[in-house]
């Protein structure tokens, strides 16, 4: 959140970006902005998807024991399925959704993998128009 924040010119408190981020926005019109936004600037790129882990506090919502690949042990920590669109200009957020293991859910059919975040996100961002032509991704 503090590094969504900085990137924002003339920036407020990180709080402000969590209140607003929290808040009941419409996140398909939004999306829809940033995807027109990123257009305007970029006319071809590549959509890198990845998940990534945030260690954190036992107390945060979504935390949990979790295998981090990188290390190769369970740490304790929420893991997101991010995406980025990189672009001749720059490189932007796209998404990041976090990864809940099907245990932690009071309803298991609301479960969906990785896998399945990440291509829901692909087929959203072409569905929607992004322009990019490049879909990456770890092994």
């Amino acid at each position: 959140m503090a590094h969504l924040n900085s990137t924002i010119i003339a920036h407020a408190n990180q709080s402000s970006m969590n209140r607003f981020l929290s808040s009941n926005i419409d996140t398909d019109l939004m999306f829809m902005k940033t995807l027109e936004n990123i257009n305007s600037v970029e006319d071809d790129g590549i959509l890198a998807i990845d998940d990534i882990i945030k260690k954190t506090g036992k107390n945060i919502e979504a935390a949990g024991w979790i295998f981090d690949h990188s290390t190769g042990r369970t740490v304790w920590g929420i893991q997101f399925a991010t995406s980025v669109l990189s672009g001749r200009y720059g490189i932007y957020p796209i998404s990041a959704e976090v990864y809940m293991i099907k245990e932690s859910l009071d309803d298991e059919n609301e479960y969906r993998s990785k896998i399945d975040i990440q291509k829901g996100v692909i087929e959203k961002c072409f569905t929607d128009g992004l322009n990019f032509s490049t879909v990456t991704d770890d092994a």
